[in-house]
């Protein structure tokens, strides 16, 4: 696909800084229970999860397109996985020492390639980890197609479409369906998240740079997804189902307000690359993502001994989910080799922070 321009980043450096820092906001605000509580009968934290951390598997089809090499998979298994494990085994070993494990050991190794936010929930208490096993499959699945010839493409594309289909299909699901759908959703959780944004990334990528679709289009898509989504979860959902559930629709709403919401920053994206508060968590967003649940549980915990209204915990807690990462961040950046054992950007930078004599008596 000539039109696609693989070697073209369509974000600056700062600009997609910027937008990493808007969406990491937008989840930390969504994850503050606070705000959850006030906002609970309007369903305001379902309609975040619309787009805000989905919009991170499509950012990187705005960056140039690479093409997979056994290099670059290494690398993007540690910068994915290595952080991943740390806080996975961190949670787990917590809450195996105070007897709040009930599952079998076996979840464990499985949760590194299957399960998603169910499992990892029953393992440490917190979906989260999800995302970045999801994020690794989706950068994998985005190179590998740049690496392949046209008819492997099509193949992929067309994978990738169906995959949405049987998304669709799945999302009203009952408990008791049959056991082989369950084990299929178990264990491709993270490929099925990989090919449905495969077709959507490109097909966004593709639209951005044509400029057949301007800034009113996406917004008129937005706007539109809005209603629906209030409308379906006031309307029918919440009439059909004593406790709101995934549905196929908010499914389908999803793979339209994503695309549409991204399109929206990117036309903005000069503005919001002007504020450095923006450029400063999108710098750190990934320590932001990992710690905010586990900060946001602690300060709401404080209701108990100061009770203060929710509305007045919104954005304390907020900000300081925000800012204390930013103050470990800030501490790391002194020890790089620290950060490297932590937060690896590349095999070869893990590799020589584990051999690095530092850490060696002195």
């Amino acid at each position: 696909m000539t039109s696609l321009q693989p070697e073209q980043s369509l974000l600056t450096q700062e600009e997609s800084t910027a937008i990493r820092g808007v969406l990491i906001f937008l989840i930390v605000l969504g994850h503050c229970q606070y705000f959850t509580d006030i906002t609970s009968r309007w369903e305001v934290m379902g309609y975040l999860y619309l787009f805000h951390v989905k919009c991170f598997f499509l950012l990187p089809f705005l960056y140039p397109l690479k093409s997979l090499t056994w290099q670059r998979a290494t690398d993007l298994l540690i910068r994915c996985y290595v952080p991943f494990l740390l806080f996975l085994l961190g949670f787990f070993l917590y809450r195996w020492g105070t007897g709040q494990i009930h599952v079998a050991l076996w979840f464990l190794p499985a949760s590194l390639f299957a399960g998603g936010g169910r499992v990892l929930f029953r393992l440490t208490g917190l979906r989260v980890l999800w995302f970045l096993p999801a994020l690794f499959a989706t950068l994998l699945l985005k190179e590998g197609w740049q690496r392949s010839r046209t008819i492997p493409r099509i193949c992929l594309l067309a994978i990738g479409f169906l995959e949405i289909l049987w998304a669709l299909y799945c999302a009203n699901l009952p408990q008791n369906a049959a056991i082989w759908l369950r084990r299929i959703n178990f264990w491709s959780f993270y490929v099925q998240i990989a090919l449905c944004y495969l077709p959507i990334g490109l097909l966004l990528r593709w639209a951005l740079l044509s400029k057949r679709f301007s800034c009113p289009f996406f917004l008129v898509v937005f706007l539109l997804c809005t209603v629906m989504y209030f409308y379906h979860t006031f309307a029918v959902t919440m009439i059909r189902y004593p406790v709101n559930r995934m549905s196929s629709m908010r499914q389908f709403l999803s793979y339209l307000a994503t695309p549409a919401f991204l399109a929206l920053l990117y036309f903005s994206r000069a503005t919001f690359a002007r504020a450095s508060w923006l450029r400063l968590l999108g710098q750190h967003s990934l320590l932001i993502y990992l710690m905010h649940p586990l900060l946001g549980h602690i300060f709401y915990a404080a209701r108990f001994r100061i009770p203060l209204p929710s509305w007045f915990w919104v954005l304390p807690t907020t900000l300081l989910c925000c800012v204390i990462p930013l103050l470990i961040s800030y501490y790391l950046d002194r020890l790089p080799c620290v950060r490297a054992l932590l937060i690896p950007r590349s095999w070869q930078e893990w590799k020589n922070a584990i051999c690095s004599s530092r850490f060696s008596p002195t």
